[in-house]
């Protein structure tokens, strides 16, 4: 009886190779090794194109929505604001008192 495990892979010479094949958009198989230079510079226009358009598209919303992301930014300096007064109000309201019980107890 054998008792060594036996290797389910097949020897380097014996395993079957498959291409790295895409589908593209259209839905034609894509072989790397197929590609021109002319149809990969064709590909990279388009792409350039369909990213152009988007970010106009980023653009265009980001400029519709200015009036309101100026208007969230003043809430946020205000807000900002009346932070800083309640810190200062923490911090010194009890040195402040400490320096007029002093002060008035001097007199």
């Amino acid at each position: 009886m054998d008792t060594k495990k036996r290797s389910t892979k097949k020897p380097a010479g014996e395993q079957k190779k498959v291409p790295a094949a895409r589908i593209s958009p259209v839905g034609k198989v894509l072989d790397p090794s197929r590609l021109t230079m002319k149809d990969l510079l064709g590909r990279l226009e388009k792409h350039e194109a369909e990213c152009s358009l988007r970010y106009e598209r980023i653009e265009e919303k980001l400029a519709e929505n200015s009036e309101a992301f100026d208007k969230m930014d003043k809430k946020i300096d205000k807000f900002d604001n009346r932070l800083w007064a309640i810190v200062f109000a923490v911090f010194l309201g009890p040195a402040l008192t400490i320096f007029l019980t002093k002060l008035l107890g001097a007199l």
